[in-house]
């Protein structure tokens, strides 16, 4: 897969973990940098990093 369907693809899981219908544990192991960056991003802990 390319670049721009992993992160198409990793947004939705970020969107299905707010909403509480899927779990960290649920995204597979090639998307879960960038899941774990859309979630960084949402929470802030991306623009506060020191």
């Amino acid at each position: 897969m390319n670049e721009m369907t992993l992160k198409l693809l990793a947004s939705t899981y970020t969107a299905l973990i707010l909403a509480g219908r899927r779990h960290i544990d649920d995204v597979p192991a090639n998307l879960l940098a960038y899941v774990q960056t859309d979630l960084d991003i949402v929470n802030g802990s991306v623009l506060h990093k020191d």
